[in-house]
């Protein structure tokens, strides 16, 4: 989960420094790699930040801190073909990849998607990883909404600056028992709902035929 963590962090627009993420100068600005230990191996996730994508560049299992110079001449030479294509390609302004960007960078053999995707997860956990992240960003916001600093919000749970700093990017050691109590101590308030939704499949049969799925919501919002 660390990794989807992290990835979602980047496309939330959230700047991460080490030990999660080194900058990565002599690649390009913008340029980084994400420190992920997973299976009991050292990844580094090779990535560049554009206006609107996370460009995944490289993934490799290091043995070493030095990361190797064929690597760094490989992502150089990946970001080069990435901007070649942005460049030809007529494209909206904006936050969000528009339909000819996608396009094109799919005819010349990239993947577009999300965490999720690159990662292969499965529902369950990308359900989790959407939980994480969302609660992780409502901590941040009922915090800011209540004028508390991230040592302030420390001391009424009775624990350290950097573990709200940690609770903020939902790390992979921080629960959702954490998550909870700390927005809560934020000034946040949860409203916990029940309802059912019917399954897309099911529009076009009988209404008797549809199978309701149950959904848990949790309305979050922030004292002011």
């Amino acid at each position: 989960m660390e990794a989807g963590e992290l990835l979602r962090a980047l496309q939330d627009g959230q700047v991460l420094s080490m030990p999660h993420a080194e900058a990565l100068p002599s690649v390009g600005a913008r340029c980084g790699a994400l420190r992920v230990r997973d299976a009991g191996q050292n990844w580094r996730i090779m990535y560049w930040i554009d206006k609107d994508a996370v460009v995944i560049l490289e993934v490799y299992g290091n043995k070493t801190r030095k990361i190797p110079g064929e690597v760094i001449d490989r992502c150089k030479d990946r970001l080069k073909k990435y901007d070649a294509i942005v460049k030809s390609t007529k494209t909206k302004s904006g936050i969000s990849m528009d339909a000819a960007k996608r396009k094109a960078l799919a005819a010349a053999g990239w993947t577009v998607g999300d965490a999720a995707d690159f990662l292969e997860m499965s529902e369950a956990e990308q359900q989790l990883l959407d939980a994480r992240t969302q609660m992780a960003a409502a901590v941040r916001e009922a915090r800011e909404s209540s004028n508390l600093s991230q040592k302030e919000l420390g001391q009424r749970l009775k624990t350290s600056q950097p573990r709200i700093a940690k609770i903020e990017r939902a790390a992979s050691d921080v629960s959702l028992d954490q998550l909870v109590r700390a927005f809560v101590a934020a000034g946040g308030r949860f409203v916990v709902k029940s309802k059912a939704a019917t399954p897309k499949s099911a529009k076009r049969k009988p209404m008797h035929a549809a199978k309701a799925t149950k959904r848990v919501v949790l309305e979050a919002s922030a004292s002011k």
